[in-house]
């Protein structure tokens, strides 16, 4: 093995037998360089992209987008504290890493752009840690700050990042905006999560659909202690929106907000657990709770009477045309109204059961039918604020046998 001197102990460069003393623990490669395998290095004070090399530390690349070029598969790129400005956008290699030094930090932005703006595209098995990214615009176009294709939902990672997304300068006009978007066909376990770590914040002006994070392809998308975020002056600001009949979205622990709607089933399947819904509306849509803080239960032990509307007993008793009401203690969702009887209606009759904020009917409610002894209204929630109140009311047909009648429902 040939060896320079620059390994050599200076000031001991020879041992007691008059051999060369070697330092092994600063062996390198070509030259006398230290060669760094699989890794690459972007600096935006040293870095040259012209002279920037694979394992070469002491020749960083200037741009990231040049060392993702250079990158082969099961590479890691480092990203040294600096401002980076992708002339059109990342896009990330399939099996590769892309890791900042923090993301206070590193800033990967594209600032004031001019047309529909992607800031970073997914690629299969790859990840993304600890950097903050943000895209801007003082006009109306599609704008995603980062992009989950192909089955990156089940392979890719976003980690310990801010994601931001802001047109809100642009005055009047439409415009998409989105934080994350998920367009691709993964299908993960819900113990696989795409991002996790991650604060999502979309600011947009004018018209057009903002989303934090957007599900509206076939596939899975899951995400565990993620923040989100959206504003703005339009009438559709939602936080999450699950927007595809086969889409599907799971949270574990986390804070949406949105000025419109928190959250948003508007098609496929949308779970949260310990997420904390800051306007409490999911968009009056239903939607799955993982985790349900509590229920309020009404029933009564007999036969209704029919004819008229009457009101629900808290626990159990008799109906009553008595409104009863009950306290919400704090900001919630009421949402899968829930509808038990032992001895059903009877053929062609009815008893409607409706929930009711503050003395006036709201959209959850649910009609129990001929020899029907269940329903439920899975499909609409309510919005309620801390002292609110609920109550239940109650329309039986005459001559319905309806009896022993039990209604739930969840408070999220």
């Amino acid at each position: 093995m040939g060896v320079s001197a620059a390994h050599y102990h200076k000031g001991n460069e020879y041992g007691g037998d008059g051999t060369p003393r070697i330092d092994f623990d600063d062996l390198t490669g070509t030259e006398g360089v230290r060669l760094w395998g699989n890794l690459l290095f972007v600096d935006s004070v040293y870095g040259n992209d012209s002279t920037g090399e694979r394992e070469r530390k002491d020749l960083p690349y200037l741009t990231i987008e040049a060392a993702l070029a250079d990158a082969a598969a099961g590479d890691a790129v480092w990203v040294l504290p600096g401002t980076y400005s992708p002339v059109a956008g990342l896009t990330m290699p399939d099996d590769v890493l892309l890791r900042g030094i923090g993301t206070g930090a590193v800033k990967v932005q594209m600032l004031g752009v001019t047309a529909d703006t992607t800031l970073l595209t997914m690629g299969e098995n790859s990840r993304v840690e600890d950097m903050a990214l943000k895209l801007t615009s003082s006009e109306h176009h599609t704008l995603k700050g980062v992009v989950f294709p192909g089955t990156t939902s089940a392979t890719a990672k976003l980690r310990t990042a801010t994601v931001l997304v802001d047109n809100s300068g642009a005055g009047a006009g439409a415009s998409e905006v989105y934080g994350v978007h998920s367009t691709g066909t993964g299908s993960p376990g819900v113990e696989t999560s795409a991002i996790r770590a991650v604060t999502v914040t979309v600011a947009s002006a004018g018209t057009g659909n903002k989303r934090g994070i957007l599900v509206d392809a076939a596939n899975k998308f899951n995400v565990r202690d993620t923040n989100v975020k959206v504003s703005g002056g339009g009438a559709s600001n939602i936080g999450v929106e699950t927007n595809h009949a086969s889409a599907e979205f799971h949270a574990a622990t986390g804070v949406f907000s949105g000025t419109t709607a928190s959250i948003s089933q508007t098609a496929g399947i949308l779970a949260i657990s310990s997420v904390d819904l800051v306007e409490s509306s999911a968009n009056g849509i239903g939607f799955t709770a993982d985790s349900v803080s509590f229920g309020a239960t009404w029933a009564d032990p007999g036969g209704l009477p029919g004819g008229g509307a009457r009101y629900m007993r808290p626990g159990t008793a008799t109906v009553s045309v008595t409104e009863v009401f009950l306290r919400v203690p704090r900001k919630a969702v009421i949402k899968t109204l829930s509808v038990r009887a032992t001895a059903a209606p009877g053929a062609g009759k009815n008893t409607v059961f409706t929930v009711r904020k503050n003395g006036v009917d709201t959209i959850l409610t649910a009609t129990l039918s001929g020899t029907a002894l269940t329903v439920e209204d899975l499909t609409h929630s309510v919005a309620f604020a801390s002292g609110d109140s609920i109550s239940v009311s109650e329309v039986n047909d005459a001559g319905s046998v309806v009896s022993d009648v039990v209604v739930t429902v969840e408070i999220y």
